[in-house]
């Protein structure tokens, strides 16, 4: 009976040994399996991580260069704006330069012409009958008047009641000249004396235009051309 009574003990305690062993084995099993789920789980998040990465930063990349792309346009139109400003002022300054250079051959030209006191005369009077031509009708003015003695005014001026108002025109110029060129005080004080000398002689023969018998006024003008 107590033999019997042990073998039966034995036999529970192997059947819960073995019982232990096989959930042992189970739950050992079970938590493996959860494993490797929890690690395709990461794997599968972790791809879906990247793939979102990627497609941040490659809608950044897209942006930036398109952002890139249109600053660059611009800056480039700014760039050849510039140029053409540039290109511009520089033709315009080009032929700025060739007018200063035309004047400058003109003013040579006009200084050789007053060199000569006759060709002087002949510009005077020109320049005389522009002035007149741009302030009055021609019918107001004559140049060339011939008076009853044969002596010619340059031109005069037909003023109201018949009355005639005689211009001569003078260019004295050598003395004026030296005096603008003179080095000391004492030089253009001198050359001075000449210049008002000089003036005081074209007065005097533009005085001779003064005839009120031949109905002009009592007083003539002289030109000068400045």
């Amino acid at each position: 009976m107590d033999m019997l009574v042990v073998i039966i003990v034995c036999i529970v305690v192997l059947g819960l040994l073995v019982g232990i062993f096989i959930i042992a084995q189970r739950l050992r099993d079970l938590k493996s399996n959860s494993g490797v789920e929890l690690i395709k789980a990461d794997v599968t998040e972790l791809n879906r991580t990247i793939a979102n990465l990627q497609t941040v930063l490659g809608d950044k990349l897209e942006r930036n260069a398109t952002n890139m792309q249109t600053s660059m346009q611009q800056q480039l139109g700014q760039s050849m704006k510039l140029v053409n400003d540039v290109s511009q002022r520089l033709t315009k300054l080009d032929e700025t330069n060739r007018r200063v250079v035309d004047v400058a051959d003109e003013l040579k030209t006009l200084q050789n012409v007053l060199q000569n006191p006759k060709q002087r005369g002949v510009f005077g009077e020109y320049y005389l009958e522009s002035v007149l031509a741009n302030i009055l009708p021609s019918k107001n003015f004559k140049m060339q008047y011939s008076f009853n003695d044969g002596q010619i005014a340059d031109a005069v001026v037909f003023l109201d009641k018949g009355q005639i108002l005689a211009i001569d025109s003078k260019f004295s110029l050598e003395n004026y000249n030296r005096m603008v060129s003179s080095k000391t005080k004492f030089e253009r004080e001198e050359w001075l004396k000449k210049v008002r000398n000089d003036l005081k002689g074209r007065i005097d023969e533009t005085s001779k235009y003064i005839r009120p018998a031949e109905n002009t006024m009592d007083f003539a003008f002289m030109f000068i051309p400045s």
